[in-house]
């Protein structure tokens, strides 16, 4: 059985090393910073199996390595367009975030008398199998419009493992430093929705740095695992804060 990752893509997590190839990360669960690789980090042999691996590469990574070029070599001036299924490919990887997650997981075993018993793998794969499709099939989140964030301040982005930052009324997936994946609340007429791009250039550090203490305190409050960044500094500091906060 090969190594499984759990959670996060590893196509996603490569963006936020750093030039050896490294990556820093806060380590929830027992409080220290370390540093990993993405090829070996955040993965458990045998998580799922075989087939929900399958599945998960065929459905969502297959097609977000197209996505992913375009928001790392897109400049969002005048005339660049994002690929054409790029709306699709977007919620698909958000859905697979929120199946994958092991908050989700937690919610299953607290709402189903039945799930408990079964095998820690079958949990896995009902979880990121069932979770995914149901969400495909309710559509969920689809009054949100997806925009995207470029990142020009003096900050990088953090990434939580969870993927997801709520931001008032947009939902933030970092897939580099400077990029991100935004789902946007605001109302678009329909017969518009696929021809609109909003871009959200930010060179404002402050703005920046709230979107990182976010992500770190809804990281701690759901999946419990781990942010990173190429940063070792920008996570100390991160984390400095929330020592601050909670002494004060």
């Amino acid at each position: 059985m090969v190594n499984s990752h759990i959670q996060m893509p590893r196509q996603v997590m490569k963006n936020f090393a750093d030039e050896n190839g490294l990556l820093y990360f806060f380590d929830i669960e027992n409080g220290k910073i370390r540093r990993g690789y993405p090829k070996t980090m955040y993965t458990e042999k045998g998580y799922f199996s075989d087939y929900v691996e399958d599945f998960l590469g065929a459905e969502v990574e297959s097609m977000l390595g197209e996505l992913l070029k375009f928001i790392k070599d897109t400049e969002f001036e005048a005339g660049d367009e994002p690929p054409v299924q790029y709306r699709d490919i977007a919620f698909s990887y958000v859905y697979s975030l929120l199946a994958r997650s092991p908050s989700f997981q937690t919610e299953l075993n607290s709402n189903s008398v039945f799930f408990q018993f079964f095998p820690r793998r079958d949990q896995h794969d009902i979880a990121a199998h069932d979770g995914y499709l149901m969400a495909q099939e309710k559509r969920i989140l689809q009054q949100y419009h997806i925009s995207f964030l470029v990142n020009k301040s003096t900050e990088e982005l953090v990434l939580p493992t969870g993927g997801l930052t709520q931001c008032e009324n947009r939902i933030i997936c970092p897939v580099t430093p400077r990029r991100a994946i935004v789902l946007d609340d605001i109302h678009i007429e329909e017969e518009d929705d696929k021809k609109y791009v909003a871009v959200y250039e930010i060179d404002d550090q402050e703005v920046i740095h709230m979107i990182n203490q976010l992500s770190l305190v809804q990281e701690m409050k759901r999946d419990k695992k781990y942010v990173i960044s190429s940063n070792k500094s920008l996570l100390q500091n991160l984390v400095g804060e929330m020592v601050e906060i909670r002494e004060d």
